[in-house]
């Protein structure tokens, strides 16, 4: 998979109290040829008081309900592939873990890619490997432990996040990492601007969509400079928030096009 293209989030509605707020993402996909990359995190609020689990995007629902519809949309897609980073677990107890592997082996079932399995390079598998065994979701999971214990389980992908409030800046982190040379096996090019505490103070009132989408423009630019494949300056997956107010999917699919020229 020389490309895939990961939208993370979808807008929230605007409000004062949206600084403390996760996005929501949608979880009727409609996009073709696109692989989509969704976190898991620990719950922030689960309105009863119990600890829990969330899929981060899914605001106060279970994760089990959001894997599922991605299982029944995948059923319907029998060409798409999706790839599922769960990260940023702190905090979660072991019997947590247990409960989200378990969620995720009973919803997905043989659609599992088992790493080491589908080919030499297991961390790359290939898009015809992954049709030809029906395998349609690659699980990357960011505790070793638990990813040791399942060969369901692939380790955690590389996240290039800048952590960045101004877009040139976060422009600049970007081109610096690329030169840098590319990580083995999938990554992520963030574009994600990151509010900090600060530009919260200031703008009290914002949110992150507000702070981001004026400059979806401006990071669709540079997204569609960049070229897939194995090449050390070579994009991989490329994640952004509030990917529907601009092409920045179709600008995404559209880079695939560059490996014809090859």
């Amino acid at each position: 998979m020389a490309s895939p293209c990961c939208p993370r989030f979808s807008p929230l509605p605007a409000g004062p109290a949206e600084w403390g707020l996760p996005s929501r993402l949608p979880t009727s996909f409609s996009v073709r040829g696109l692989v989509l990359k969704c976190n898991v995190e620990q719950e922030r609020e689960t309105g009863n008081g119990r600890s829990g689990v969330s899929f981060k995007g899914a605001h106060n629902q279970w994760v089990q309900d959001t894997l599922t519809e991605i299982s029944v949309w995948l059923e319907k897609h029998p060409r798409e592939v999706v790839p599922l980073a769960c990260r940023n677990f702190q905090g979660l107890s072991t019997d947590l873990h247990k409960y989200l592997v378990t969620c995720i082996q009973n919803i997905f079932g043989d659609m599992l890619c088992p790493r080491g399995k589908i080919c030499p390079f297991p961390e790359v598998p290939t898009l015809h490997l992954l049709w030809a065994r029906s395998q349609k979701v690659i699980i990357f999971y960011e505790v070793e432990d638990t990813v040791s214990q399942h060969r369901e389980l692939s380790p955690g992908v590389c996240y290039w996040w800048g952590n960045k409030v101004k877009v040139q800046e976060l422009i600049r982190y970007l081109e610096g990492m690329k030169s840098c040379s590319r990580p083995g096996g999938l990554f992520v090019a963030g574009i994600n601007l990151t509010e900090n505490l600060e530009y919260i103070l200031v703008h009290p009132c914002e949110s992150l969509q507000k702070m981001t989408v004026p400059e979806v423009p401006y990071l669709s630019t540079w997204v569609r400079a960049q070229c897939p494949g194995p090449g050390s300056r070579c994009t991989n997956v490329i994640a952004g928030d509030f990917i529907g107010t601009d092409s920045f999917v179709s600008d995404v699919i559209r880079l695939n096009e560059k490996l014809l020229w090859c």
